[in-house]
């Protein structure tokens, strides 16, 4: 005798998992843990890098001023010279030229920065003017004039005649300006640098000026001389008013001076003409850089002033 016995489906036991919003929160979670740690991280490693910085500028201070006080207060040609052997991150300025001399050291470790100097006798938050700081790199602007203080490297070469004069205060920050008034109408070649700046050769550089004119005139250029010759770089076409214009040139091979800089256009200009130019920058590179020199913030003169190269952060 058969008997059928029925099929028996035991219920499945219900299995339990994470629902959407529970996952969420815990990534929430997850991440709120990860941003913490990251900024105690951050923080320690920013207070070591300033310990570090402090300790550095302290001990090549002492070293510094140990050697000036064995040296009838001269202080020392660099760091080496004061028996620091170890100058990685480490920037030194002195002027022993001047009275009171004057000196400066700044430490970079990472992106903190502690600087002393013959005024700041403590370990100081910053960097000594024409020092990188901070982990930002310095810039140098290669004009040895740029402010137009003197008619120094400025000249008319046409048109034929014309008067020039160093203005003072007319410049956009109070600055002087070399003037320029046309005795007759032809293109205009006005130079604004003569003598020599050292650049690498195959490199870009940016030349920028500050121009007033009281005409318009198309077709401008900035002409470089180099030692093969003059070679001529577009610029914006000059407006009758008040402008900043800039030109990027590229350094032939094999060249490591440019000789002469000068505003050229291809087209005549009217007689009686003014043209006014001042606050010039000549910096490696293809960045256009807000202008500064030596007696801008966080700049030094990297020898006389107005008459010298001059360095510091971008401003």
């Amino acid at each position: 005798m058969w008997v059928k016995l029925s099929t028996i489906n035991p219920k499945r036991p219900q299995q339990s998992g994470f629902t959407i919003v529970e996952l969420l929160i815990v990534i929430v979670v997850i991440g709120i843990l990860a941003a913490i740690t990251i900024a105690a991280f951050n923080g320690v490693q920013k207070k070591a890098q300033q310990s570090s910085a402090q300790s550095a500028v302290s001990q090549a201070n002492k070293k510094v001023l140990a050697y000036a006080a064995q040296n009838s207060d001269q202080y020392p040609s660099s760091l080496e010279a004061a028996g620091i052997t170890n100058t990685d991150g480490m920037q030194y300025s002195y002027n022993n030229d001047i009275s009171p001399r004057t000196y400066g050291i700044t430490a970079v470790v990472g992106s903190s920065s502690y600087y002393v100097s013959n005024l700041v006798t403590q370990p100081t938050a910053g960097g000594y003017a024409g020092h990188a700081q901070n982990g930002i790199a310095t810039i140098k602007n290669l004009h040895t004039n740029p402010r137009a203080t003197t008619a120094s490297g400025f000249a008319t070469q046409t048109p034929t005649g014309s008067t020039a004069a160093v203005v003072q205060g007319t410049g956009p920050n109070g600055d002087a300006m070399f003037t320029v008034i046309t005795a007759a109408a032809g293109q205009l070649r006005m130079q604004f640098k003569s003598g020599t700046l050292s650049v690498q050769p195959g490199e870009t550089y940016q030349i920028s000026y500050w121009l007033r004119s009281s005409t318009a005139v198309t077709s401008a250029n900035v002409e470089v001389q180099f030692s093969t010759g003059w070679v001529k770089f577009p610029t914006s076409n000059i407006t009758a008013n008040l402008s900043r214009y800039n030109a990027l040139i590229t350094v032939p091979a094999g060249v490591t001076a440019i000789n002469n800089l000068q505003v050229l256009t291809d087209t005549s200009v009217p007689s009686g003409a003014k043209f006014e130019i001042t606050d010039i920058m000549v910096t490696a590179g293809s960045t256009l850089y807000t202008f500064a020199d030596g007696t801008s913030t966080n700049w030094a003169w990297d020898g006389q002033a107005n008459n010298s190269t001059s360095t510091g952060i971008p401003l």
